[in-house]
């Protein structure tokens, strides 16, 4: 997987780039199934200049398909990074779910099949 981060108005900490990686390598285990080739991340994460805000935008790019993450402002980039990534992997699930033929649905889902 090819991997682009920006930062803007600060920079990452060691803590923060560790749970980045953490949750990158979640996200490429959920990508096996894909030519790493074809697969491509790009994350930007800004700081508000006057508030103790961030704001992060992530796009991942596969098979022509592009999943944009739609949570993106938060009160820490602990915190942005747990929630953007979240919205990332259901995006991606739902897009494996259609392309194998079936839906997504959740909890509804759980309870009719037992």
């Amino acid at each position: 997987m090819k991997r682009h981060t920006t930062t803007k108005g600060f920079t990452l900490t060691p803590a923060d780039e560790a749970r980045l990686d953490r949750r990158v390598a979640r996200l490429e285990k959920r990508l096996r199934s894909f030519n790493p080739d074809l697969v491509h991340l790009q994350a930007v994460i800004e700081r508000h200049a006057r508030r103790e805000e961030y704001t992060g935008s992530v796009r991942l790019s596969v098979l022509e398909q592009v999943l944009a993450a739609s949570r993106n402002t938060a009160p820490s980039v602990r915190t942005l990074l747990t929630e953007v990534f979240s919205d990332i992997e259901a995006q991606l699930d739902r897009l494996k779910a259609g392309l194998r033929g079936k839906t997504v649905r959740g909890r509804a889902r759980r309870l009719v099949h037992r």
